[in-house]
C-alpha cells in the first residue's frame, strides 16, 4: 500500500521530514510502537501495511528539526492549540500562560502586578511530551 492510501491514519511533512499521526496529531517517532500502542484496535493487517509504507522515508530526529517561525502557517495534521502565547521581548514561545509567566519571571525580571509581556497566539509542537522541542 502506498502512503496516500493509507492518508486516512498518517501524513508525511516532506518539509520538516515528520510522519504525524492523524487521529492524535503529533509526530511518530517508532511507528511500530505508536501503532501497536496506541491504536489496538486496529486491524494487525493495516498496522503492518503502515509499517511497510512508511520504513524507506527519511525522518528527522526530534532533536534535529528546524523550528517554523511562530507567525508560520499551521502544519496540516498537527494539533493547534489556542491556549499558547509570544513573548513580547523575545521570540519565545510557550503552550501556557503559566510558562509563559515562568519565562518572563525567569528571563526578563516580570512581576505579577506588571503589564503582561505575551501576547496570545495559537501553538503547534511536532512531539507533545518532548520538552526540549520548540513550540511553534
Amino acid at each position: 500500500m502506498s502512503l496516500q492510501s493509507l492518508q486516512h491514519y498518517i501524513i508525511y511533512d516532506a518539509q520538516h521530514k515528520v510522519l504525524i499521526c492523524k487521529e492524535h496529531q503529533y509526530g511518530i517517532t517508532n511507528v511500530a510502537r505508536h501503532f501497536q500502542q496506541n491504536h489496538p484496535n486496529m486491524p494487525t493487517k493495516t498496522r503492518l501495511q503502515i509499517r511497510v509504507a512508511t520504513q524507506h522515508l527519511e525522518l528527522t530526529n526530534p532533536k534535529d528539526i528546524i523550528v517554523p517561525s511562530s507567525n508560520s502557517l499551521p502544519i496540516d495534521g498537527l494539533e493547534l492549540s489556542e491556549d499558547g502565547a509570544k513573548c513580547n521581548e523575545c521570540e519565545y514561545v510557550a503552550g501556557t500562560f503559566g510558562t509563559m509567566e515562568e519565562h518572563c519571571r525567569n528571563n526578563h525580571d516580570w512581576k505579577a502586578q506588571d503589564a503582561l509581556m505575551w501576547t496570545k497566539q495559537a501553538v503547534q509542537t511536532f512531539y507533545p511530551g518532548i520538552t526540549s522541542i520548540t513550540l511553534f
